[in-house]
């Protein structure tokens, strides 16, 4: 055979491999979507259909100018395959179109879904920091501010981090605690001072002492005697201790809740929690983090309804002897829903001994069920009977004769 011959050759065979391998090109979207709609048409539970669904989405949201559409072909990707590859760039399109769109509150669940299902990939890290944003946005100032505090120590190198005190000194001046919105501002202009001179201007205007050039000095920490090193210092205050040493022995130990049938180290494994930089290290030192990721993780499985795994959660923030108000709220619950009555009147008497208030709102919100779930209501208020003489009254008044039966 000829050179000739064989060059040709090579050319035939090398045009049918780009004609077998090459993605398809269309002349305009509309044709390429007729195509995508075949290709979903024919499987429409393959993968390569999942696929077609992502690209028609992202030519009506991105091309066409057609937003309703492409957020809807979005939410179905998610709900068809909810832990997919496509289903990840989804969801996080549909959480950056709430957040612009201002609709915090939908935005902050898809920002918390996309922590729980896509943990490891890296937007993840951001998907943390927007539902801190969310909260703050809806002037949620304490959920918002243990948020923050959570991202600020977990991602301490992160570049957003100038930003992140900006916000925590922020939501101290909006809750007047003055002292510690100064601090705050002070810590951002000797560990950040490229942010002095909107900072300076803040922290005049709260009283504070203007910091010179002079006066920085990064060698030296700033005291921190903020509300987070003051629960840091006693475990009855609440987050946790500022040292667990034996906290991976203590990991190791956790076996399924005979409640809540999961395992909170398991939990904590699926979740990606464990593979934060940040939270290895602890692990393998001071071990101050195993608090903070179960009782997080626990916070937000919560939020979104699953209250078999948020209880398995917080059940061991409470055994690792953390006495925060919310958490034993949340556990009482959860005993609540997963049907075990006795757990949950001895969670809530436990909650009544660290603040009595909150007992209050659970009958302020058993009573507002009354109506639409009367049984689930009536057992709600049954188990909160003898915590307190107040309880007890608030309760006499709602269902008379309640309290004298029960007693």
């Amino acid at each position: 055979m000829s050179l000739l011959r064989v060059f040709l050759a090579l050319l035939v065979l090398n045009a049918c491999r780009l004609a077998t391998t090459a993605p398809p090109h269309f002349a305009g979207p509309n044709l390429a979507l007729r195509h995508y709609a075949e290709v979903v048409e024919a499987n429409p539970d393959s993968e390569s259909a999942q696929e077609a669904r992502l690209k028609a989405a992202q030519i009506y949201y991105h091309q066409l100018d057609n937003t309703e559409k492409g957020l809807s072909v979005f939410q179905t990707i998610v709900d068809r395959q909810p832990t997919s590859p496509q289903a990840r760039v989804a969801l996080w399109t549909l959480a950056e179109h709430d957040f612009s769109q201002e609709n915090y509150s939908q935005a902050h669940d898809r920002y918390l879904q996309y922590t729980l299902d896509f943990s490891t990939h890296q937007p993840a890290i951001l998907a943390r920091r927007r539902i801190a944003d969310c909260l703050f946005h809806q002037a949620r100032y304490d959920d918002a501010l243990q948020r923050y505090q959570d991202y600020n120590q977990r991602f301490a190198k992160a570049e957003d981090r100038p930003q992140v005190l900006l916000r925590i000194a922020e939501i101290y001046t909006q809750i007047y605690q003055v002292d510690l919105a100064r601090q705050t501002y002070t810590r951002l202009l000797v560990d950040f001072p490229q942010t002095k001179d909107s900072v300076q201007q803040k922290l005049k205007a709260l009283g504070g002492t203007v910091v010179t050039e002079q006066t920085m000095n990064p060698e030296v920490p700033i005291q921190r005697t903020d509300l987070e090193s003051q629960r840091r210092q006693t475990s009855e205050a609440g987050i946790g201790p500022l040292s667990r040493p034996n906290a991976s022995t203590e990991l190791a130990s956790w076996k399924s809740s005979p409640i809540f049938k999961y395992n909170a180290k398991r939990l904590l494994r699926e979740s990606g929690m464990l593979e934060v930089g940040e939270v290895r290290e602890s692990l393998a030192s001071d071990g101050v983090l195993l608090d903070d990721v179960v009782m997080s993780l626990g916070q937000q499985f919560y939020m979104i309804g699953d209250y078999l795994r948020a209880g398995a959660c917080l059940e061991k923030t409470v055994a690792l002897g953390i006495q925060k108000p919310e958490v034993y709220l949340k556990l009482g619950v959860c005993y609540k829903k997963a049907g075990a009555w006795d757990l949950a009147r001895r969670t809530f008497v436990d909650l009544a001994r660290i603040d009595l208030n909150t007992i209050h709102s659970l009958v302020d919100n058993a009573a507002s069920q009354l109506r639409s779930d009367p049984v689930y209501a009536q057992k709600s208020l049954e188990i909160l009977v003898g915590i307190s003489t107040q309880t007890d009254r608030a309760i006499q008044q709602i269902q008379p004769g309640l309290v004298t039966v029960n007693r």
